[in-house]
C-alpha cells in the first residue's frame, strides 16, 4: 500500500476540517476524491504531503508513518509523494525556463550529479511527457497551458515519487487538451508504476483516470467504493446529489470520444 490513512483528524478554530477519514491507495492505484468545495479533501492532500499536521489519526507513506519524523528521514519520504496543481502557469516560477523549472529539483534529488547527467535526465523527463528539447528554453508564459502542465508534470516527476496527488489537474484546460493530459497521466502510470490521489469535481476526468473514488460531505468520507460501481449506482443520498450536480454525464461522452480520437 503506498498510501494508508487511518482516522485522519484535521482541526481549524471553529470547523473539523478532516473528521476521521480512513483510506488507502494501492500500487499502481488511483484513487480519487470528490465533493463539493470546503469538504476537507484539500485539507486532507495538503496533511498527505505533510504540510499540515494533523490533530489525530496517522498518515503512512509506503508503510512509514509521517509523524514523528524529521530532517533528512522527512524530506526523503515525502519525495515520494509530489503534487500537480490546477493551474500550471500559477504552479511554475514565471522567472525560469521550462529547462530550469525540471533542472531544480533534480539538483536536490541528485545532488552528485554533474551538469551533463542532469541534462540527460531532464531530457528523459521532457520526452516522458511529450514535449521537445525546443521547449527547454521557453518560459511558462511562452507555453501553452496544456504544455505548462506538462512541465509541471515532468517536475514532479523529477524526484521520482511513488504517488502523484492530482489536483483538480485538467480542469483549467479545454477538452482536447485534457484528453490529451489524461492519456499522458494514463501512460505515465502504467510506464512508471505511478499511483495517484486525485482531487476532482470533473464526473467524466474521474470516470475515466480513477479505480476507485471516495466522496467526502463536511469533513467526512460518506462513501467509497469502485468507480464504474459507485458513480453508476451510488448507495449514499448526498452522493446521489453531488453526481447529479457535477458536471461529466454529457461531458463523459465528449471527453472520452476525444481521448479516443487524441
Amino acid at each position: 500500500m503506498i498510501l494508508d490513512v487511518q482516522d485522519l483528524l484535521v482541526r481549524f478554530p471553529g470547523v473539523t476540517a478532516v473528521d476521521g477519514v480512513s483510506l488507502s491507495v494501492a500500487e499502481n492505484e488511483c484513487f480519487a476524491l470528490v465533493g463539493e468545495s470546503g469538504c476537507g479533501k484539500t485539507t486532507l492532500a495538503r496533511t498527505v504531503l505533510g504540510l499540515q499536521r494533523p490533530d489525530g489519526g496517522t498518515v503512512a507513506i509506503a508503510g512509514t508513518p509521517l509523524a514523528g519524523l524529521r530532517g533528512r528521514a522527512l524530506r526523503r519520504l515525502r519525495a515520494q509523494v509530489q503534487i500537480v496543481f490546477q493551474n500550471p502557469y500559477a504552479a511554475l516560477n514565471p522567472r525560469m525556463t521550462a529547462g530550469r523549472l525540471v533542472d531544480e529539483p533534480l539538483r536536490l534529488a541528485h545532488p552528485d550529479a554533474g551538469r551533463d547527467d542532469r541534462r540527460r535526465r531532464a531530457e528523459e523527463l521532457f520526452d516522458a511527457v511529450g514535449l521537445t528539447g525546443t521547449h527547454r528554453s521557453r518560459y511558462p508564459h511562452e507555453l501553452s497551458g496544456g504544455q505548462c502542465q506538462r512541465v509541471a508534470i515532468a517536475r514532479a516527476l523529477a524526484v521520482g515519487p511513488r504517488l502523484l496527488v492530482l489536483d483538480e489537474p485538467t480542469s483549467a484546460l479545454d477538452v482536447s487538451v485534457q484528453a490529451q493530459i489524461l492519456n499522458l497521466l494514463d501512460r505515465l502510470r502504467r510506464t512508471r508504476g505511478l499511483s495517484y490521489l486525485l482531487i476532482s469535481h470533473d464526473l467524466a476526468v474521474v470516470r475515466h483516470l480513477a479505480d476507485r473514488v471516495g466522496v467526502m460531505r463536511a469533513g467526512r468520507l460518506v462513501e467509497q467504493g469502485p468507480s464504474a460501481q459507485l458513480l453508476d449506482a451510488p448507495q449514499h443520498p448526498y452522493t446521489k446529489a453531488l453526481l447529479d450536480a457535477m458536471p461529466g454525464r454529457g461531458r463523459a461522452a465528449l471527453l472520452a470520444d476525444t481521448i479516443e480520437a487524441s
